[in-house]
């Protein structure tokens, strides 16, 4: 089962994301922007971006 997970920019904590992706292939030709999501460690407004995204089958 794919996972999509978010990395904070703040305090470098990794959670679940709120957007999923079946497989890679949607991840990596998916364009995100203006997605927004609260860190749940330290309460930031990190943006959902590629750049620090992970996603894992």
């Amino acid at each position: 089962m794919a996972q999509t997970l978010v990395v904070c920019k703040q305090c470098s904590a990794i959670f679940p994301s709120p957007i999923a992706f079946g497989d890679r292939e949607s991840f990596e030709t998916s364009t995100l922007i203006g997605n927004i999501v609260t860190c749940p460690k330290c309460g930031s407004a990190v943006p959902c971006n590629k750049e620090n995204m992970i996603f894992k089958e």
